[in-house]
């Protein structure tokens, strides 16, 4: 008999919320399915879990029962869950619940945790467990034989409201979940397929920059030295503290420097670039690997907003994966905080790219610029975009790099972060 005990699970919720179904099944052994009349998806999926484990854990003695067979043999061993939710699979594997535990169950908002009902027995049979319990992440609706059957066992089980259980392949299997929202999807490291965040790893000159197309940041406020924000005034092109101007707002919160303090969990978004002087930014193959991303990203934030409904975005706005982190944030409804090197960092760019600019900055809740001036040779650019990177990496709690594994800078920098952060760092790999 085999030590290792493989189970898929799903959930399913008509509305959400609604009529929902949960649903696990074990590989040409056991499975199971339950209704309730009014959840969620989020508390299907997590009772898909905890009633697999159930049935399959026997807590008495420890033992993982032989659930390829209808009988009670038990054998050590350990168990795998495999799931579609990044809301259950992230939970474990970027251990949230110690976090949960040491807060008395509040979020790191200060908030309570939402489902505690269903986390509360689950986190304790994952810890009772003499076995070992993994859980591994897998896209839905792609083809895997086992999980779609767990998807229609689900999706069944939330339209009839009847549970079924049985052994082997299951007769009669309804329709396949056909709901039109989207399970925030968790992303892989190349090098060792464990969740990590985000992070920059790219400090080249052609970086951050702020400018609307008449060249000159158009803020709300100046950068004092003690870090306050100004009555009026904006940074010239020059890098100083100019006269008023009637260019755009730079965000709600004015521009404040270093000493700026988060009022509640941040998550930075960096990594991969685009060539800022590529003659044709939409077709460049940085720009096509960046967008392709963004549904991913979305996923990934929005999740991470479920968790934490105050959270924020670091963004230093550079072309590519900063600029994209904004952008999904906003479409998320999360306020993001521009980082800015240096003023006027987009001085470089091209018109289209600087305007695109512009709009991003006047969209933050806040803007950091940590030097007062621009640096006047590349040289100093890059030590003030080191310096950038190493300031997100004091202020974020978590990090998501969009890297596509062969940028030796982007590597530089996630390791660096890592050491910062070691268990929250993902790597979307593009």
């Amino acid at each position: 008999m085999s030590s290792l005990i493989t189970v898929f699970t799903d959930g399913a919720c008509l509305g959400n919320p609604g009529p929902g179904g949960w649903a696990w099944v074990i590989p040409d052994g056991k499975w199971a399915s339950g209704a309730v009349p009014d959840t969620t998806n989020q508390r299907m999926e997590l009772s898909a879990v905890l009633e697999a484990l159930r049935a399959i854990v026997d807590l008495g003695d420890n033992t993982v029962e032989d659930s390829s067979t209808s009988g009670g043999n038990s054998v050590g061993g350990s168990i795998e869950v495999v799931s579609d939710s990044t809301y259950v699979v992230n939970c474990f594997r970027d251990r949230w619940w110690v976090g949960w535990l040491k807060r008395n169950w509040r979020n790191s908002n200060k908030q309570p945790v939402a489902n505690r009902d269903l986390w509360m027995p689950l986190i304790e049979l994952y810890r009772s467990s003499s076995c070992e319990i993994s859980f591994q992440w897998i896209k839905g609706h792609t083809g895997n034989e086992w999980n779609d059957i767990a998807d229609r066992l689900a999706a069944q089980a939330a339209r009839t409201q009847i549970a079924r259980s049985g052994v082997g392949l299951p007769d009669d299997l309804g329709d396949a979940d056909h709901r039109q929202e989207i399970k925030p999807r968790p992303v892989t490291n190349q090098a060792d397929q464990q969740l990590e965040l985000v992070v920059n790893g790219d400090s080249t000159v052609d970086a951050v920059g702020t400018v609307d197309t008449a060249g000159t940041v158009g803020t709300a406020g100046t950068v004092g030295t003690a870090g306050t924000v100004g009555t009026a005034g904006t940074v010239d092109t020059a890098g100083t503290v100019g006269t008023v101007s009637t260019g755009n707002t730079v965000g709600t919160g004015g521009v404040v420097d270093g000493s700026w303090k988060p009022s509640s969990r941040c998550v930075a978004v960096l990594g991969l670039r685009f060539d800022s002087h590529d003659s044709d930014l939409d077709q460049s193959a940085s720009r096509l690997k960046v967008a392709k991303n963004r549904q991913r990203l979305k996923e990934i934030l929005a999740a991470k907003k479920e968790l934490d409904n105050d959270l924020i975005v670091l963004s230093g706005l550079r072309l590519g994966a900063e600029a994209l982190g904004a952008e999904v944030a906003k479409e998320c409804g999360i306020p993001y905080v521009a980082v800015l090197p240096y003023p006027d960092p987009a001085r470089t760019l091209p018109e289209s790219a600087r305007s695109h600019f512009a709009e991003l900055l006047d969209g933050a809740s806040e803007v950091v610029c940590l030097q007062h001036r621009v640096p006047e040779n590349p040289k100093r650019v890059t030590k003030a975009l080191e310096q950038r990177n190493t300031w997100i990496r004091k202020v974020a709690d978590e990090a998501v790099i969009l890297w596509d594994g062969a940028d030796r800078r982007i590597e530089t920098m996630i390791n660096a972060f890592e050491r910062e952060m070691p268990d929250d760092v993902w790597v979307v790999s593009v």
